[in-house]
């Protein structure tokens, strides 16, 4: 590494900071905004309303983290072209790829650092938030997570376990329940189904295998195709039992999906988030070449004309994505192809200026 590789790396990456500080505070205040009359509402003391902010903040941010690479490679090449810088060194025969090549590898080393981030951090503060918003601001009913699901205390004794939730549908996926004796409080029978289908004011558990419990061991099984379920128990009460695909990873998206067989609509949409797991970090790459790509050549159009071009893609971008996602979603486009299809298009059109400011830098 040279001594302009290490000066261009050092200038990106103050840039970068700086314009991720200044989006993470603009998004604080959006969340802050949005949440205001909850918050208000709930009488949520100041340092639990700062609490459940600084959670909610990662996700918020993570999301538009390709819009973040966009405008720090806008912004790195307008402050070295107002100090001539690039011109300086288009002139002593340096090409737009040389002077891309140390931002553009740097952008791949933070892509890769960012799927970790997204998958263990992100996933994580998003499942936080929620839990401050629900159970300490709001009021309600604490729930044990775990990597499969969460646990729900329901009436007359019954304890909940439940990997997913579909409100969509209202069907729980992977339920298992069991019922406590109240005078030992131990597991006096269980039942775990396939899945739960709420119908007509009852719940209908799917492929059931009930066994009644004596001294901790199993007395007597049966096995049901269909059983009518007598619960007081209504779908929205597992609401909260809901995990979202912002509160999963990859990994844990595709574990839940593989142990729990899962099928029909709420199939499609979560191969569509695992997609879009996959696709986001690579989106900050491909970002970044298009914004490098985009903003560098001799002449600058001026920083109205630059800033409001790199907006225009990012907020595309942002726009189609959401819009692919959608259609992977209803199982209109595959969810592999509604994840990576906005992304790979980006990819193109960036080679595509590469290739136009590699060989025509003075056009």
């Amino acid at each position: 590494m040279n001594t302009l590789d290490r000066y261009l790396l050092r200038e990106y990456v103050i840039v970068l900071l700086s314009v991720l500080v200044g989006v993470t505070t603009i998004m604080g205040v959006s969340v802050a905004l949005k949440e205001f009359e909850t918050l208000l509402k709930n009488e949520a003391p100041l340092g639990l309303s700062v609490k459940y902010i600084l959670f909610y903040v990662p996700l918020s941010v993570a999301e538009i983290m390709p819009l973040v690479m966009l405008l720090a490679s806008f912004y790195f090449l307008h402050r070295m072209n107002s100090r001539n810088e690039l011109m300086e060194c288009l002139v002593s025969g340096f090409s737009p790829v040389r002077l891309m090549a140390p931002t553009l590898v740097l952008s791949v080393l933070i892509s890769i650092l960012f799927f970790y981030v997204q998958e263990y951090v992100v996933s994580y503060c998003t499942a936080r938030s929620q839990d401050i918003l629900e159970v300490e601001i709001k009021g309600g009913q604490k729930l044990g997570r775990a990597d499969t699901g969460n646990w729900l205390r329901g009436t007359n004794n019954r304890l909940y376990h439940v990997p997913l939730y579909d409100s969509e549908e209202e069907v729980l996926h992977g339920v298992f329940l069991a019922v406590l004796d109240p005078v030992n409080m131990r597991i006096k029978e269980t039942y775990r189904a396939e899945k739960g289908f709420y119908r007509e004011g009852r719940w209908v558990f799917e492929n059931c295998l009930h066994s009644v419990m004596g001294n901790g061991k199993i007395v007597r099984q049966e096995r049901f195709p269909t059983r009518e379920m007598d619960l007081d128990e209504e779908p929205e009460d597992f609401a909260g039992v809901q995990l979202s695909a912002h509160e999963m990873g990859y990994f844990q998206l595709r574990d839940l999906i593989r142990d729990l067989g899962l099928t029909g609509g709420i199939l499609k949409r979560y191969q569509a988030e695992m997609s879009y797991k996959l696709a986001l970090p690579v989106s900050c790459f491909v970002l970044t070449l298009v914004g490098m790509a985009w903003s560098l050549k001799p002449h600058f159009s001026g920083i109205s004309v630059e800033l409001l071009g790199s907006i225009l893609i990012g907020a595309g971008y942002m726009a189609a994505n959401a819009f692919c996602l959608s259609l992977g979603g209803k199982g209109v486009l595959s969810p592999w192809i509604a994840g990576w299809i906005t992304t790979l298009l980006l990819a193109f059109i960036g080679f595509v200026l590469l290739i136009r400011r590699q060989y025509f830098a003075f056009a």
